[in-house]
């Protein structure tokens, strides 16, 4: 009766911990959007953080070179001149379990 307690413990501790680095492997990214201090937007998903940066960089070398004048102000932000004003477009890349809008529910 105990071999069988410690093989059911072994399996069990098997099953829980494959189940947690599959959860791992599972997690997606998606990268976000704002222009100015709008309510952010969600821009595209990714199975992996690396390619939903490289993404990120591609979005604001893209802003830049779209609207001269325009910079690239480091980090995750372009300031866009655009017509006689200037714009900042920020973007995030985040886990899918996390929404910079806030918690669901919330007033957006």
């Amino acid at each position: 009766m105990i071999r069988h307690t410690r093989r059911a413990s072994v399996l069990i501790a098997f099953c829980v911990l494959t189940s947690a680095a599959m959860a791992e492997a599972e997690c997606a990214w998606v990268l976000w959007e704002q222009m100015n201090a709008a309510t952010w937007s969600l821009k595209d998903g990714f199975s992996d953080a690396d390619s939903c940066k490289r993404a990120l960089r591609s979005g604001i070398r893209k802003s830049v070179s779209r609207y001269p004048g325009s910079e690239d102000s480091g980090g995750n932000t372009a300031v866009i001149a655009k017509g006689s004003g200037r714009l900042t477009r920020t973007f995030a890349c985040l886990p899918d379990t996390v929404d910079p809008r806030g918690p669901k529910g919330a007033p957006r």
